[in-house]
């Protein structure tokens, strides 16, 4: 083994940062020395997180359009629910 040379600088794999940036952001932010953006990164999704837990607390997200609905001529899915 080569002996280290102190002088040498530490830099970042690409691929190695590429890859923790696509899964998680602030850890490749952090990996690439860039820790301002990785808390603003942290801020702004804690902070549309606990606004969009707020905004559904209220209702005023309506997310209803995700629900299975029925057309005039029966289910959408074919299977028919049963009578209570």
């Amino acid at each position: 083994m080569p002996p280290i040379d102190p002088t040498m600088e530490w830099e970042p794999k690409p691929w190695l940062a590429a890859l923790l940036g696509l899964i998680v952001p602030p850890i490749g932010m952090l990996y690439v020395q860039r820790p301002w953006w990785a808390l603003l990164y942290f801020c702004l999704a804690t902070g549309l997180s606990i606004g969009a837990i707020l905004a559904g607390g209220l209702e005023l997200a309506n997310s209803s359009f995700l629900l299975r609905r029925e057309s005039p001529r029966g289910p959408v899915c074919g299977v028919r629910r049963q009578p209570r």
